[in-house]
């Protein structure tokens, strides 16, 4: 697989047109962060509603999210929610699964669209963001994503801001 860091924060109308790569945004587990409807016909929507209960899911303007949904476009869940919830420790085994299963779309996504290969911004570390504090909040679940980013060719704990 062929991961490349890059420094651009995503336009959703410029990450819609490049099918020839896939992304990865970080995201929270409620998917419900903005206030613009994802499309209900969406492979994301499809996958993500059926945990959630809720009638429609968003995306929004400021975050890396703002590529949720799109088809060439891969979550991985640093938060609880877009309220601001931070995973902890205690909460290992649902974060282990969620993780597990993101990691899995994003390997199939590479295969299935033949990808030339996987974009994802290398500004700041996955969970050790502005608003995600997994490093601090839930060290065992940090440790964790950083293992499996390693799957994908991502090193993580190596990733220096403002790079």
């Amino acid at each position: 697989m062929i991961i490349i860091p890059i420094k651009e924060y995503y336009i959703r109308s410029e990450v819609e047109k490049d099918v020839s790569y896939g992304y990865i945004f970080t995201d929270n587990y409620q998917r419900s962060s903005g206030n613009i409807k994802v499309d209900r016909n969406s492979w994301y929507y499809k996958i993500f509603i059926k945990d959630l209960l809720k009638v429609d899911l968003f995306y929004g303007r400021k975050t890396q999210a703002v590529i949720r949904s799109l088809n060439n476009a891969f979550p991985i869940t640093t938060m609880v929610d877009g309220f601001g919830t931070q995973w902890n420790d205690k909460l290992f085994d649902k974060y282990k699964t969620i993780i597990d299963f993101e990691i899995e779309l994003i390997k199939k996504g590479y295969e299935k669209f033949n990808f030339k290969g996987i974009k994802y911004n290398d500004e700041r570390q996955f969970g050790d963001g502005a608003i995600s504090q997994m490093k601090f909040s839930a060290p065992k679940c940090w440790e964790y994503l950083n293992e499996k980013l390693l799957e994908i060719s991502i090193d993580n704990e190596n990733i220096q801001e403002g790079r």
